[in-house]
């Protein structure tokens, strides 16, 4: 009552089980009160306050509806997120699987390669084995041809001698 007579407009759903409600019980279910003061014109002073009622059975209605109303716009969101995440998610592991495979991929063909390059090792080192085979029964007339001067051994020593000569 205090905030009826301090000139403010006030109101509320009624609960109508009390006994002093019991004549507006015959009206409806549930009733909306108001309060309204009423001032005097020059002061404008609270001199009473107008107490009137209105069925709410409207507006419970109204409020029942956009109570769900709001619920379905929740769970309507809420639903688009969830969706929005799985795409997100989805196309992640995707990517990732796409990536594995790649790597999977890399993976053997590194080791194709380096069966291949392994056979090839041991190609060269039978080939060099076989090279220095063939070398070792040449190597007396390699020794031998090493003793004798070649062509630029012999135009050094002509060279020096020509040096020594004409100094």
């Amino acid at each position: 009552m205090p905030r009826r007579f301090a000139g403010e407009i006030a109101g509320g759903l009624t609960d109508l089980s009390a006994a002093e409600n019991k004549p507006e019980r015959r009206i409806a279910a549930t009733l909306l009160e108001v309060y309204s003061p009423i001032r005097e014109s020059f002061t404008g002073e609270v001199i009473a306050v107008v107490e009137f009622y209105e069925k709410a059975d409207a507006l419970e209605e109204v409020l029942r509806r956009a109570m769900v109303q709001s619920w379905i716009a929740v769970v309507a969101i809420t639903a688009l997120i969830g969706a929005g995440l799985f795409g997100i998610v989805d196309a992640g592991s995707r990517t990732i699987e796409r990536q594995r495979r790649t790597l999977v991929d890399r993976v053997d063909e590194l080791q194709r390669l380096s069966g291949e390059n392994e056979k090839l090792r041991q190609r060269v080192a039978r080939l060099g084995a076989r090279v220095r085979n063939r070398r070792g029964a040449s190597a007396p007339v390699e020794r031998r041809s090493a003793r004798r001067p070649g062509p630029t051994r012999r135009l050094r020593r002509a060279s020096a001698r020509f040096a020594q000569t004409h100094r």
